[in-house]
C-alpha cells in the first residue's frame, strides 16, 4: 500500500528519532575500549561472549526499540512502491544487520554487554513494526499530517511569540525544584567526623593514614591535580575548613582550629604515638564532637571537597570505612570507603537517600597495598575524583534528569550523564519544533523573523544554564548551553525532514 500524494510522509523523522534513540540506548556512554579481550580468544564477529541472560523485561524492551525503526523503514520502502513481501524481507534484514552492528560495537564498551539473543529479539521488534506500518500506517501518517497541518496554521507569527516563551518558562519552572534535589541540603548537623570506621562502630578499615582535608568549595581541576600530586600549593588554604595531619600524640587537633580534636575510640591504643597514623581495625579515631560548622559551611556553599591520603594495610575484602561524617543512629552525610578492592564515595543529598544510594564505585583501585592521594570535589551538580594527581575520566553529574528519571526507574551512577542529556532532548527538541513550525510563517521569514528565530534558540539554553549553575553554584557550562543550542536547532531541522504540511 503506497500513501496517497496528498499525505506528506513521514518516514525520514520516523527513522532519524528510531536510529538515534537505538544508538543512545545501546551505546551510551560511547566510551570504547579497543584493548577488550574476548574469552578464550573467541571471534569478535561471532561476538564470542557466552549466553546472555534476557529476561522477560529485557526481552520486550529490546522488540520495543526497534518497532520504529521497522515501521519508518517500511514507509520509506512502500513510498518507492515496493511490495508488501519484498518491503517485510528486506526491513527485517535491516533490522538485524543493525542490530548485529551494536551488539559488534558494545563488546569494545567496558559497562555493556553483547549476544546473539539481542539481535533475534530487536529483529522480530523491526518485523513487528513492518507489521504494524501495513495495518495501521496510513492512517497513522495521516494522523500525523493532519496534526502537523492544524499546529502550523494554529501557531501564527503572534501565538508564536506567546507560546514558545511560556514552554520554555514552564520548563525552567519545572527544573528548579528538580535542581535543588542534587544539594546536601538534608546533611545532619549532629554528625561526627569518623577516621577509619563510622560513629556505629561497624565497619572499621586497617590501614595508614596520612592526612585528610575538608574544603567548604569546590576546587579546580588544576588545583586538586598539584594538591594530590603531592604539591603544597598556597591556593589550597581557601575554603579549607579542616586539615588534619596525623603526626602526634592523642588528641590529635585540627591545624587550622576548626574541627573539634579526635579522640580515639573505644580505647587508646598501646603505641599512640605512631607516626603516620595506623589503624588496625580495634581502634579509630573519632570528633569529640559533631563537626557541625563544618556541615553548615557546606550546606551554604552547596559545596566541598574532601582529601585523604592513605595506605591500604592489606588486600582483603568486606567494606570498610576510611573516613566519614556520620553519628551513631545511623545517619551518614558523608563516607569514603573500601569495598573489596574498589575505592567508593557517597554523600547524602535528597536524590543519594530516595530509592538508590548513588555511591561512585571506582573499581581496583585498593588491589595493592600502596599509598594513595584521594580528593573529592563537588561543586552543587558535579563530582570530581583526582587520585595521584590524575583526574578520573568517569563523569558523575546530578542534575534535574537524574531527579527526573528517579521519578520513574532506579538510577544508577554509570548513567547519570545520559539522565542530563535525555532531560535537554525533552526540552529543547519540542522547543525546536515548535521554533521550526512557527518559522513556516511569511513573517518570520523576514530579517526580524530570523533575528527572532535565532533568539528563540539561543537565548533558552543560556537562561536555562545559568539557573541551574545559580542553584548549583557550579561554573557555567559552555558544553552545555551549546548542545541545548544543537537540540533545538535538531528539532527545527527535524520537523522538515519530509518537507512541509499546510
Amino acid at each position: 500500500m503506497t500513501l496517497p500524494s496528498s499525505t506528506i510522509s513521514w518516514s525520514n523523522r520516523i527513522l532519524i528519532a528510531a536510529v538515534i534513540g537505538i544508538l543512545f540506548l545501546t551505546l551510551f556512554p560511547f566510551r570504547f575500549v579497543l584493548a577488550t579481550k574476548l574469552p578464550l580468544n573467541a571471534s569478535p564477529f561471532l561476538l564470542g561472549h557466552g549466553p546472555k541472560a534476557v529476561g522477560p523485561l529485557d526481552f520486550f524492551l529490546n522488540i520495543l526499540l526497534f518497532i520504529p525503526f521497522g515501521f519508518g523503514l517500511a514507509e520509506k520502502l512502500r513510498d518507492r512502491a515496493t511490495s508488501r513481501k519484498t518491503t517485510f524481507f528486506v526491513t527485517l534484514l535491516t533490522g538485524a544487520l543493525f542490530s548485529y552492528t551494536i551488539e559488534f560495537l558494545q563488546m569494545y564498551i567496558p559497562s555493556r554487554d553483547s549476544g546473539w539473543e539481542d539481535i533475534f529479539t530487536n529483529s522480530m521488534g523491526t518485523g513487528i513494526g513492518c507489521v504494524l506500518f501495513d495495518r495501521w500506517g496510513h492512517r497513522t501518517v495521516c494522523f500525523l499530517s493532519r496534526c502537523e497541518s492544524a499546529l502550523t496554521l494554529w501557531l501564527t507569527f503572534r501565538r508564536a511569540v506567546a507560546i514558545i516563551p511560556i514552554y520554555f518558562a514552564a520548563w525552567f519552572a519545572v527544573s528548579i525544584p528538580l535542581q535543588k534535589k542534587s544539594l546536601p541540603s538534608n546533611w545532619d548537623p549532629r554528625c561526627f567526623l569518623v577516621v577509619g570506621n563510622n560513629a556505629q562502630a561497624q565497619y572499621p578499615w586497617r590501614g595508614k593514614v596520612f592526612r585528610a582535608q575538608f574544603w567548604d568549595r569546590a576546587l579546580p581541576e588544576g588545583l586538586a591535580r598539584e594538591i594530590t600530586g603531592g604539591a603544597e600549593v598556597a591556593g589550597a588554604q581557601n575554603g579549607m575548613v579542616g586539615d588534619l595531619e596525623f603526626w602526634g600524640p592523642n588528641p590529635l587537633q585540627d591545624r587550622r582550629g576548626l574541627l573539634p580534636d579526635l579522640v580515639w575510640a573505644p580505647s587508646v591504643p598501646d603505641d599512640k604515638d605512631l607516626s603516620p597514623l595506623v589503624l588496625d581495625g580495634g581502634n579509630w579515631l573519632i570528633s569529640k564532637a559533631p563537626v557541625s560548622d563544618f556541615i553548615r559551611d557546606v550546606q551554604r556553599t552547596n559545596q566541598f571537597a574532601v582529601r585523604v591520603v592513605c595506605m591500604l594495610g592489606e588486600v582483603g575484602e568486606g567494606d570498610k570505612r576510611i573516613v566519614s561524617v556520620s553519628d551513631s543512629s545511623g545517619v551518614t552525610n558523608l563516607t569514603l570507603r573500601q569495598e573489596d578492592t574498589n575505592l567508593v564515595f557517597w554523600f547524602r543529598n535528597p536524590l543519594s537517600v530516595r530509592r538508590s544510594l548513588l555511591a561512585w564505585y571506582v573499581p581496583k583501585v585498593f588491589d595493592a597495598v600502596a599509598r594513595h592521594d584521594i580528593l573529592f570535589s563537588y561543586d552543587g551538580s558535579n563530582l570530581s575524583l583526582f587520585i595521584d594527581g590524575e583526574k578520573q575520566r568517569r563523569a558523575y553529574r546530578l542534575g534535574p534528569g537524574t531527579a527526573l528519571a528517579q521519578l520513574f526507574v532506579r538510577v544508577i551512577p554509570a548513567e547519570l550523564e545520559g539522565y542530563d542529556y535525555i532531560y535537554d532532548a525533552l526540552v529543547f527538541v519540542p522547543g525546536g519544533i515548535l521554533i521550526g513550525i512557527a518559522a513556516r510563517s511569511a513573517r518570520l521569514r523576514t530579517l526580524v523573523g530570523a533575528i527572532l528565530w535565532g533568539i528563540g534558540v539561543c537565548l533558552p539554553p543560556a537562561i536555562l544554564e545559568s539557573i541551574l549553575a545559580l542553584l548549583s553554584g557550579r561554573a557555567l557550562s559552555r558544553a552545555n548551553v551549546s548542545l541545548c543550542i544543537l537540540l533545538s536547532i535538531a528539532g527545527a531541522l527535524w520537523i522538515d525532514a519530509d518537507g512541509r504540511t499546510g
